[in-house]
């Protein structure tokens, strides 16, 4: 879908990257970098390679969390849900419902607040109508009423993680 709405071909992963940059999965950013700055070692590993300049992309309306179900990072003003835009990074990430299983939204939510109340830590989450959310790309959703939202914790808890478990053994 992202790849379609930036007329390139899938597997233009550089285009894709900086398209996304600002909102990968797990806080990561992509930045394009100088064409002189792109090591010899890189550029020798393809053969004859030569580093070019890259014009990042620029379209509006941003999604690209990683997985199976259809994500969107999404921002909460006054009740509503909006897709970010440009650089923005969204505070909630919605998940809509599956055009394969029914009800997966109730599901993640019921499922995680079991786990909460087995004392497992969770990020705040909640349902969420999808009247409430705002510029979403065209695409076919079920006969459902229901989201599932989880708070950006989850970027601080993978950070979290991170330093606590790799980076302090090292």
């Amino acid at each position: 879908m992202i790849a379609q709405g930036l007329k390139t071909h899938t597997d233009n992963e550089f285009q894709i990257l900086s398209y996304l940059g600002q909102d990968l999965p797990g806080a990561l950013v992509a930045t394009p970098m100088a064409p002189e700055d792109v090591p010899e070692s890189v550029l020798s590993t393809h053969g004859k390679a030569k580093a070019i300049k890259f014009e990042g992309s620029s379209q509006e309306s941003r999604f690209s969390l990683a997985g199976i179900q259809m994500k969107f990072s999404m921002k909460e003003t006054d009740g509503r849900y909006n897709l970010t835009k440009n650089s923005d990074l969204g505070d909630w990430i919605i998940k809509t419902p599956s055009t394969k299983h029914k009800n997966v939204p109730v599901n993640e939510y019921t499922a995680m607040s079991l786990a909460a109340l087995a004392g497992v830590e969770i990020p705040d989450i909640k349902l969420i109508e999808l009247n409430k959310l705002d510029n979403l790309p065209q695409i076919n959703l079920p006969d459902e009423k229901l989201a599932f939202a989880s708070s950006d914790l989850i970027v601080r808890a993978i950070h979290e993680f991170i330093w606590k478990t790799l980076l302090k053994s090292w």
